[in-house]
């Protein structure tokens, strides 16, 4: 699914109605960088309706340097945890922690949006500068506390001591290429082809 870049809310609501936003955030723990923004916590549902159509470039026009700052830190996290979830379709080797983290973003409903702003990484500057500005709303501050806070608290996202992290890649390495060998030998080679 894709962004329909024409919407002013293309980066953070993928065909999500404003409404949809009041659930993910009642289940978000502790609203510190909300607080610090200025919203009191009587008016947090009434932010989340207002996340489905806010205005970026009234954001942007609102924003202080320390607002930018943030908001890169936490488009960069973010994407982050939205390229292990994405990887781990990709025979990313599983741990306690990684499993956590992918029932924490299930649970708030952020996958598509997570994995949407991995890819924009790599992606057009446009869909790089829609998810930056993106990241100055305050609600995705408190899905990013929410999100780093299962990281921290909860089990380590590589097993620690058990492997080292170029034995982990050396692992997801050995999977792709057992998994690339398993399909190549279930496939009869047609007429005309060279077998890998």
């Amino acid at each position: 699914m894709r962004w329909p870049m024409h919407s002013p809310t293309a980066a953070c609501s993928p065909d999500i109605s404003a409404d949809d936003w009041v659930p993910t955030l009642a289940r978000l723990e502790g609203f510190e960088p909300m607080a610090e923004a200025g919203i009191p916590p009587e008016q947090l549902e009434a932010l989340v309706v207002s996340f489905g159509r806010y205005d970026p470039l009234a954001l942007v026009r609102a924003a202080n340097a320390g607002h930018l700052r943030h908001a890169r830190k936490v488009f960069y996290d973010l994407a982050g945890m939205g390229g292990l979830y994405f990887m781990y379709g990709f025979l990313l080797p599983d741990s306690p922690g990684l499993a956590a983290l992918r029932a924490r973003i299930d649970e708030l409903g952020m996958r598509q949006i997570l994995i949407e702003m991995c890819l924009s990484l790599i992606g057009s500057t446009q869909l790089f500068a829609i998810n930056l500005v993106s990241c100055i709303h305050p609600v995705l501050w408190g899905i990013h506390k929410s999100l780093s806070d299962q990281i921290a608290k909860g089990p380590p996202l590589l097993p620690r001591g058990e492997q080292s992290a170029e034995e982990y890649v050396e692992a997801y390495v050995a999977g792709w290429r057992a998994a690339l060998k398993k399909a190549v030998s279930q496939q009869e080679p047609s007429a005309g082809t060279t077998q890998l």
